[in-house]
Formats: structure tokens, C-alpha cells, sequence
């Protein structure tokens, strides 16, 4: 059975990013882009790493192929996925917070 595509927004948390081999070797963490404007930059993944602490890579559009209900299939090896560069939020993507009228 052929899986269907979803949109990058519709990706839920914890879903199966895949490799260049289709087998899962990471998991969405967060999704980045502006919903407002379409703009889509790529996934913030996470790696299960044995006795250290869990990653949080940048995953660039770039390296993405499908995204479909089996995962986000990427062009990337498992050795390539886990040495992407860890994600550091840049502050235009930050939230503006409001401040609570008193």
C-alpha cells in the first residue's frame, strides 16, 4: 500500500524521518517555516542516542525528498543524518510575546 503525502505543517511530533534507505534513523522534533507565506525550511530531528543526551539537529529542506504518512524521506545516510549541525533557533523565529495588560 502506497502511503499518502502530507504537508509539512501536518507533520505530527515524533514522526519517522527516513533515510536514503527508507529506514527510520531520526524523529520530527519541530517543524520551521512561516505558515503565513508557505515558506518551509526544514525539520528540527531529534536522534535516540544511547547514555547521552538526545540531539536536536537541523534537518534543511534541502535534503528532504517526500513527506508521506510512512516519515519524511530524506537524501541523507543514518551516519549523515547524525552529524547534521545541532539546530540553534534564530531570533526572527522567536515569538513575540505580547505584554499582560495589568
Amino acid at each position: 500500500m502506497e502511503a499518502d503525502p502530507i504537508a509539512w505543517l501536518a507533520v505530527p511530533d515524533k514522526h519517522p524521518v527516513l533515510d536514503s534507505a527508507g529506514k527510520p534513523a531520526a524523529y520530527v522534533a519541530a517543524r520551521l517555516g512561516d505558515p503565513g507565506n508557505g515558506r518551509f525550511d526544514g525539520f528540527v530531528i531529534g536522534i535516540d542516542v544511547p547514555r547521552a543526551v538526545d540531539p536536536r539537529l537541523m534537518l534543511e529542506v534541502e535534503y528532504i525528498g517526500d513527506i508521506d504518512t510512512d516519515g519524511v524521506h530524506t537524501t541523507l545516510t543514518a551516519t549523515e543524518l547524525a552529524a547534521l549541525p545541532e539546530y540553534e533557533p534564530d531570533q526572527s523565529w522567536q515569538p513575540r510575546l505580547k505584554r499582560r495588560k495589568r
